[in-house]
């Protein structure tokens, strides 16, 4: 369990530019994985995360050799003046010098001893072969897939990587917040219903695998590769399970069948790069309205047409496309991610078209398939790497040491030439005169009225309309994790090895107290139009009259870390990505215990209200009282406080500063490169021009990502943070939300107030937890 939690005291690791030393949550060394530290006898293992970790202690140690569970051998140096040198340690503290040479350091001290030959294994490879054979137990075994429903899975993506040739490559080489690396689609191979699955790769080849479901998506990836020597035979029991763990004594279908071949993805493998694989699209499906020429005259609108190709950082297609996309970047948290945290699911362009036609644009079957694969690659766009002399000499000794014959620069000018010769005819481009002319087309309009609404002068106010009342609940006092100690160290303090300057800037751990309340506001009954006519989506331009037929209590603010810990202790909210490289941190804080409670599903929202429901009991009340989660139409009479305008504060062009943490000005200056070790890192603008992150330039709210509930000015009615910061758990409505499916409200921080707002909505798995959707519960009489 590595890193292991950390409980943060306010939203921000340090300030910027200065070092920091992250102190996590301290387990014992059986729960977090780390050996016991020497010294430290009868001491926890802290943990802590310092890149200079070396620097800030009296001794330093490498190259531990064990020679029993009490004794090690151990290269040691004394002081910075000193050589490494040969010591005996043992668990107990205690440091015996064995030899020290003035001018030279002694390291990576072995044991020699006579012992007996062991067995010598058969060759298990095959060299005449050119594949190898991977075979899954269970893909829903390990905590990759936790919490994944059985029959999700359908596929596996099956990718390998082409690194770059020497003075080439690099963190931001291949794409916008992309990868290190090329990777060359392979194809897919089937998932069993059991969940295993036995397939064959090509041999000495870097191979990573991506869990797909039924839609083509990746529910969760594989952030490292493996290889299969020539014939060999690799097997793992399920999606990033403990090497301590072991293969369960079960039949699995694929065990009894021979290894599926990789079914390729429409066409031979090739590395995926973007003027090859989208580009297309947008020339057959966008360009017609998404032009240079329409541009021109409606600035707002992103021109799809392609220049300066060849470096994504000029390609002016790529530039206006990939921000419309959510993805891991190149470097996210290091720990095991939340299974389909960065899901196509959650990209803007997915949320849009999955909703119905975009102008009358309908994407085909394999359309999504690329763009769903462009997305689980992290929207590369480099193909290749354009370097002939050293392409040369790869091929030469790829073919000399691993006999392959693949040349995946090759490949990729192939299928580069396969786009530039196809008899496709060429989309007719409108001008911007056109474009103007029909968009009224577009327009939906309606002549629904409802009497008293929207709330006049006198009604638009506090207290009003029988709003405004507070209900406080009391939660229990939360339960104290059995592992988690009191203090950074047993009996408190610090490490020992720490100077003391390094610890005055340490704090000690949080206390979440005896307990948390919730406070509720009572909102009345009425009756409203639901929906918004200017939304770019199609399910929210549909209005409907509405009645809200009984009042009922809605959270104050959406349930935070600390209030949703009282319940589930375990739980943890995490990290928001954080661009750039070189992190010393796993990325921005969102598991503060004033933050509002995210990546929990919707499943586990409705337990959460379940739960409540029996502390609601235990209250001297003789109302039949119960907890649940807000319908759509609640949520959204409730967000409105009597407003038609897309948000409580006013329409799209209203200052949201104020009143939301939605994406504005803010992210521009989100960018950060290598500072130095251990070092807070500047938030930097991204490129001149850069339309990435999305967001509104117009206007400059508090906070970068989520942000500390109650931090906005509150909706007449008294509710924080409706619009903005998270997105918001509903019982979806039927008529309008896929069988099957849940629903989320108002817009999160990573959202421009274009697509956010009282009627915006998005639409997910039950099960899917998402890193900007938490709740807020009602209390209703039923």
């Amino acid at each position: 369990k590595y890193p292991v939690r950390y409980d943060p005291i306010n939203k921000e690791w340090a300030k910027e530019l200065t070092h920091f030393d992250m102190y996590p949550r301290i387990f014992p060394k059986e729960e977090t994985g780390c050996v016991q530290e020497i010294p430290g006898w009868g001491r926890n293992v802290v943990g802590n995360v310092y890149d200079n970790q070396g620097g800030t202690g009296k001794y330093r140690f490498v190259y531990p050799y064990p020679l029993n569970e009490n004794y090690y051998l151990v290269s040691m140096k004394r002081s910075d003046t000193r050589t490494f040198g040969l010591y005996l340690v043992d668990r107990f503290d205690n440091i015996t010098p064995i030899l020290e040479l003035p001018n030279d350091s002694l390291l990576q001290p072995i044991p020699l001893q006579p012992v007996s030959r062991p067995l010598v294994r058969n060759d298990l490879i095959d060299p005449d072969s050119k594949t190898g054979s991977m075979f899954i137990t269970d893909v829903y075994a390990g905590p990759g897939l936790k919490g994944v429903p059985r029959g999700t899975a359908k596929s596996l993506r099956i990718f390998a990587y082409h690194f770059g040739f020497r003075k080439s490559g690099g963190h931001e080489s291949v794409g916008m917040v992309s990868s290190w690396d090329i990777k060359r689609i392979l194809g897919t191979v089937p998932v069993e219903e059991d969940g295993s699955a036995s397939f064959n790769v090509p041999a000495n080849t870097p191979i990573s695998i991506q869990v797909l479901d039924k839609n083509g998506r990746a529910v969760q990836v594989m952030r490292s590769w493996t290889v299969c020597m020539p014939g060999e035979q690799q097997a793992c029991i399920g999606c990033h399970e403990s090497p301590l763990d072991v293969t369960p004594n079960k039949t699995v279908k694929a065990a009894n069948r021979a290894p599926s071949e990789i079914t390729p993805f429409y066409g031979k493998a090739r590395p995926f790069g973007y003027e090859a694989e989208i580009q297309p699209i947008l020339d057959a499906k966008c360009i017609k309205c998404h032009n240079d020429d329409v541009k021109k005259e409606h600035p707002k609108l992103p021109s799809f047409e392609a220049h300066k190709s060849g470096d994504w950082r000029t390609d002016t297609s790529y530039s206006a496309f990939n921000p419309f996309f959510w993805r891991t970047g190149p470097e996210p948290d290091p720990d095991i991610l939340v299974p389909m945290d960065y899901h196509a699911s959650v990209s803007e362009f997915v949320q849009k078209f999955e909703k119905g036609e975009h102008y009358g644009v309908k994407l085909a079957s394999e359309d999504w398939d690329k763009i769903n694969t462009w997305i689980d690659l992290n929207v590369p766009y480099r193909g290749q790497w354009v370097n002939p002399e050293m392409e040369k000499r790869r091929s030469e000794l790829e073919k000399l040491y691993a006999g392959l014959d693949t040349n995946p620069e090759a490949e990729y000018r192939e299928a580069l030439q396969t786009v530039s010769k196809s008899n496709l005819p060429p989309v007719r481009k409108l001008s911007a005169e056109e474009f103007t002319k029909i968009m009224p087309m577009f327009k939906t309009t309606d002549n629904l009225k409802v009497a008293d609404f929207p709330f006049d002068a006198k009604t638009f106010s506090p207290g009003t309309n029988g709003a405004g009342e507070k209900l406080t609940v009391q939660l229990p006092p939360p339960p104290k994790p059995a592992a988690a100690a009191a203090d950074t160290l047993p009996g408190g303090g610090f490490p020992p090895y720490l100077e003391p300057e390094k610890q005055a800037g340490q704090q000690p751990k949080v206390d979440l107290g005896t307990g948390k309340a919730i406070t509720f506001i009572k909102i009345p009954a009425g009756e409203y139009i639901a929906g918004q006519l200017d939304s770019s989506m199609p399910d929210e331009k549909r209005r409907q009259i509405v009645k809200i037929g009984k009042p009922f209590w809605i959270a104050e603010t959406e349930i935070t870390n600390a209030q949703y810990a009282v319940f589930d202790p375990a739980h943890d909210t995490r990290y928001l990505r954080e661009d750039g490289k070189d992190h010393i941190v796993p990325g921005y804080i969102a598991n503060h215990p004033d933050q509002p409670v995210a990546r929990v599903s919707f499943e586990e929202a409705q337990k959460y209200c379940e739960w409540l429901t029996k502390q609601l009991k235990e209250r001297d009340r003789k109302r039949s009282e119960i907890s649940r989660l807000p319908t759509e139409a609640q949520w959204e009479w409730a967000a409105r406080a009597g407003t038609a305008t897309p948000f409580w504060y006013g329409d799209r062009n209203a200052d949201f500063s104020k009143y939301a943490n939605l994406s504005g000005k803010e992210v521009e200056t989100t960018y950060t490169s290598w500072e130095n070790g251990s070092t807070v890192h500047q938030r930097r603008p991204y490129g001149e021009n850069s339309v990435f992150p999305l967001r509104d330039n117009r206007f400059t709210d508090k906070w970068f990502v989520v942000d500390y509930v109650k931090q906005y000015e509150p909706n007449p009615w008294g509710l924080y943070d409706v619009i903005g910061n998270v997105w918001e758990w509903t019982i979806p409505d039927a008529d309008r939300t896929p069988q099957g499916k849940v629903t989320a409200h108002g817009g999160s921080w990573k959202d421009r107030p274009k697509v956010a707002g009282a009627a915006a909505r998005v639409v997910y798995e039950p099960w899917q937890k998402v890193m900007n959707v938490g709740f807020r519960p009602v209390i209703v009489d039923e």
